[in-house]
């Protein structure tokens, strides 16, 4: 039996790569949705529109140590305070370097992002650990870098759990049509080496010195699979021999 009243879901960072494709993701299931994105909306200080549900997804990637806190810490917690429930888009990257990783892990920010993400995380409300979200239009992320020439930093050797977009938006709608709390990880469980990746992608890469960052990262996504029923369904190797 469908929905008797049409739920208003909020989301922020609505024009984002992410954020597209979660908003398409609601309106195919009939949701009533409002959407917002920086810079002509901010967490921190705009009106918050009336909705029964709102998703998270504006951020500030990068800045000063005081601007990642206002925008991604303090304007979560407004907009948490102004809505019925929230539900959050974190990272993986609260991690650090670990494959399996469990929502029951200790949290090891790499960097001032991670760091903001991890600090507004909170019980009250449903954060999603999002992992290396690849494929559609918009994507900046090692896929799309690999596909437009970009160097491999170091010997290619680091792994990532590479999960689609379109397994991301359809994670947030089960999530909306929940009630859970806490934290858990949207990915794929299976860690694919950079290099792996650029093999089956059949894109030749050149390497460089520079430092490749976090060396392991994958999830361990049982728990989303029994609190929202979520199981990704796009295969990386197949989706890009279908490319």
């Amino acid at each position: 039996m469908g929905r008797i009243v049409a739920l208003t879901v909020l989301v922020t960072g609505a024009n984002g790569y992410i954020g597209r494709y979660v908003v398409r993701e609601l309106l195919d299931h009939r949701y009533d949705v409002t959407a917002v994105d920086l810079p002509s909306w901010d967490a921190r200080s705009s009106p918050i529109p009336r909705c029964d549900v709102a998703i998270h997804l504006a951020a500030l990637l990068t800045g000063t140590d005081g601007q990642l806190w206002e925008t991604n810490v303090l304007g979560t917690r407004r907009l948490a305070a102004a809505v019925p429930r929230l539900i959050l888009a974190s990272s993986a990257a609260v991690y650090g370097a670990r494959e399996w990783a469990s929502e029951e892990d200790p949290l090891a920010p790499c960097g001032p992002y991670a760091w903001s993400k991890a600090c507004a995380e909170d019980a009250r409300f449903l954060s999603l650990r999002l992992f290396n979200v690849y494929g559609g239009q918009g994507s900046r992320g090692v896929v799309q870098r690999l596909r437009d020439g970009a160097q491999v930093n170091g010997d290619g050797a680091q792994t990532r759990d590479f999960v689609h977009v379109e397994d991301v938006a359809r994670a947030f709608r089960l999530a909306v049509e929940s009630d859970a709390c806490g934290v858990l990880n949207v990915g794929t469980g299976i860690a694919t080496s950079v290099s792996d990746l650029a093999g089956m992608m059949g894109v030749h890469v050149t390497r460089s010195a520079d430092d490749p960052g976090v060396r392991a990262s994958s999830a361990d996504p049982r728990r989303a699979g029994d609190v929202l029923r979520w199981i990704p369904r796009v295969v990386l190797a197949e989706w890009v021999s279908d490319g």
